[in-house]
């Protein structure tokens, strides 16, 4: 019998072994990971899907020019599970490490675009998937110069 069908009366015995329910576990009020478990059941969020989420919110950064699987570190990375093109995520009870590879675009800030885009992609991550993102590790690979347009030339 759970403490919620107990009477009024009764005390409920000393039983640490017991499994706590939902309104018992820990809630942190700056993440929704209260609701992936629940007396219903669980939600696991893939490794993958969360590297897809930080991929795409590090996109949504004014100065990423994109997010880059470069090299043979690349292909190695987009073989794994965990990894979104140019993004790998590590996930342990609801944390998740996040490492990019982006290109910044020239002539920006790298310092600031970078620190932009760590916080973006904590605050997105956190926002859709509930996980706390303990870390967001960054690689600038590249540096691409805005497109020219054509000289024309005057005879």
């Amino acid at each position: 019998m759970s403490t919620s069908e107990r009477p009024s009366g009764d005390a409920a015995p000393d039983d640490t072994a017991s499994t706590p329910t939902t309104s018992q576990l820990p809630v942190d009020p700056g993440t929704a990971s209260a609701e992936l478990a629940t007396e219903h059941g669980t939600t696991t969020i893939a490794p993958g899907v969360i590297a897809a989420v930080a991929r795409k919110a590090a996109t949504e950064v004014s100065g990423v020019a994109g997010v880059e699987a470069t090299g043979l570190r690349g292909v190695m990375a987009s073989l794994r599970t965990a990894s979104a093109g140019g993004a790998t995520a590590d996930v342990a009870a609801r944390r998740a490490s996040i490492d990019l590879r982006i290109a910044v675009r020239w002539p920006e800030p790298i310092h600031e675009v970078t620190a932009r885009c760590r916080d973006h992609v904590r605050a997105r991550v956190s926002e859709l998937t509930g996980h706390a993102v303990t870390d967001v590790d960054i690689a600038v690979v590249s540096l691409p110069a805005p497109p020219t347009r054509p000289q024309r030339r005057v005879v």
